[in-house]
């Protein structure tokens, strides 16, 4: 992308005919451009207030219309260096933690698994406490991170979805998974990447059931202070620490 003529600055011809130009207007790498289109001004000879001048329509564009390059991001914030698992990169203000960083071959694209380095909010997992109330994707702590904290925090195309596993702690899968932009660590998850998480001043919800039987389906797998693996009641509130795929070829993140 970075080598494609039409988003690298200046202005560059896009198509014209005889009566009308259409090219992508001043601006350098990395920056907001705009689209132009330009009509052939009128003759000297026409009444109008106008004479040789040509008509235009400009408009804002965010992303390079041949290559799809991100244009929004200012050349100040491209990386300076490679994001690596353990490190952590500020995102919109908020401190994540990379757990893994991921080939194109997985994800189509090249992408970094980040959970954020603090507990963003504390809240029940589900809204009521019933049989079931254990299941992530009818959760209050879901809907919560793929609503408001989605809308207020994240940039939908900076983020991949990616599916969860809802397999209980006993192996028992009723639940199956669940595709989300923001999630949680799974138990299978943090296990993985326990030596790279940090540790958190709360204990952390998970999106792994205890057990989704009948009559038990009311806890949920739980991270306390000292990163030890426990569980919990859903109606108690406890910590939320999102997790989100993000996309490397559309994002440039820095690390601290």
């Amino acid at each position: 992308m970075a080598d494609c003529k039409y988003c690298k600055g200046g202005s560059v011809m896009l198509g014209k005919t005889t009566d009308t130009k259409l090219f992508i207007d001043t601006g350098t790498e990395g920056k907001s451009r705009t689209l132009v289109t330009e009509c052939t001004p009128c003759p000297d000879n026409a009444n109008c207030g106008l004479r040789g001048v040509p008509a235009r329509a400009a408009f804002l564009i965010n992303y390079c219309p041949m290559c799809g390059r991100n244009l929004r991001t200012k050349t100040s914030e491209t990386k300076t260096t490679e994001i690596k698992a353990g490190e952590h990169f500020t995102y919109k203000g908020i401190d994540f933690v990379c757990l893994e960083v991921f080939d194109k071959e997985v994800y189509g694209r090249r992408a970094a698994l980040a959970v954020t380095a603090k507990i963003i909010k504390s809240m029940e997992f589900a809204e009521k406490f019933e049989d079931g109330c254990n299941d992530w994707r009818r959760s209050k702590v879901r809907e919560w991170l793929n609503d408001e904290f989605l809308a207020m925090h994240i940039a939908k195309e900076d983020v991949l979805p990616q599916i969860s596993d809802l397999v209980a702690d006993n192996g028992d899968n009723a639940y199956g998974t669940s595709e989300d932009l923001v999630t949680l660590l799974s138990y299978d998850q943090y296990r993985k990447y326990r030596k790279l998480m940090p540790k958190f001043n709360g204990w952390v919800w998970t999106v792994t059931p205890l057990y989704p039987h009948t009559g038990n389906a009311h806890s949920v797998r739980a991270i306390n202070p000292s990163g030890e693996l426990s569980y919990s009641i859903t109606a108690y509130s406890l910590g939320v620490a999102p997790v989100c795929l993000f996309d490397l070829d559309e994002l440039n993140l820095t690390n601290k």
